[in-house]
């Protein structure tokens, strides 16, 4: 009778655990923190003069205009910012939904309930959203951060100028209702890919006109996707069992 007993509680444990560990598989999960991070070299490829005086989001300037092209047009560097941050979360939403079974909800699905930067909510502790936001079944937490990388440097406030080829960061977790965490992973891809030239500049005065917004859009995309795929084959390797 209790080696019957110990191989039912085995069975149902173990039972458990899988549903836990792959339980988000087929469900839809709400946005909690979702972040993408470009670094200020992306900025100054586009910048057609000094980089610091053309910092912005370009959120609330898209929304000004009817179209893109206008955008970018009147300034370049909001409209590189709006657009690859967009195409970003276009291409992870349709790379989990395809590949991983998991459905991104919309970014404002916990709007007035968290904190959110723009259009993208932050909340990046667990028992915050919960105490504020309850009622999901699951919960995202996603944070992409491409940096610099091959940048020349000269004397102190002089810079060289030179290839740009970012190293992006992925960092995934999702937690269920009660704020367990079911998934968590994080991947570092350092690429080969050249995104362009930065330009020479000296304290603040740059040397040298802006590359195409899209141009640069669409090698940062790549180098995006390539970062993108690697998280999903470890996420695929680590839930084998759910997704033959």
């Amino acid at each position: 009778m209790m080696k019957n007993l110990t191989q039912i509680a085995a069975i149902v444990l173990f039972a458990i655990f899988s549903h836990a560990t792959v339980a988000q598989k087929g469900a839809a999960v709400a946005p909690s923190n979702f972040q993408f991070a470009l670094s200020a070299e992306f900025y100054s490829l586009v910048s057609p003069n000094a980089t610091l005086s053309n910092m912005t989001d370009g959120w609330s300037e898209a929304a000004s205009y009817d179209e893109t092209a206008e955008l970018k047009e009147s300034n370049p560097v909001a409209y590189f910012n709006y657009m690859a941050k967009t195409k970003m979360l276009e291409k992870t939403k349709k790379t989990f939904k395809e590949k991983l079974d998991i459905e991104i909800k919309p970014l404002e699905t916990l709007k007035g309930k968290i904190s959110y930067n723009g259009s993208f909510p932050s909340e990046a502790k667990a028992k915050k959203v919960l105490k504020n936001a309850p009622g999901e079944e699951y919960y995202i937490s996603y944070r992409v951060d491409m940096f610099k990388g091959g940048v020349g440097v000269g004397p102190a406030g002089v810079s060289l100028g030179g290839n740009f080829k970012p190293t992006t960061t992925i960092t995934l977790t999702i937690f269920n209702a009660k704020g367990k965490e079911l998934q968590e992973f994080e991947i570092k891809e350092k690429t080969d890919i050249v995104v362009g030239k930065t330009k020479a500049s000296v304290g603040n005065v740059e040397i040298g006109d802006g590359m195409d917004p899209d141009v640069v859009l669409e090698r940062t995309l790549t180098v995006y996707e390539n970062a993108l795929n690697e998280l999903v084959a470890d996420y695929l390797k680590d839930n084998k069992k759910a997704y033959k």
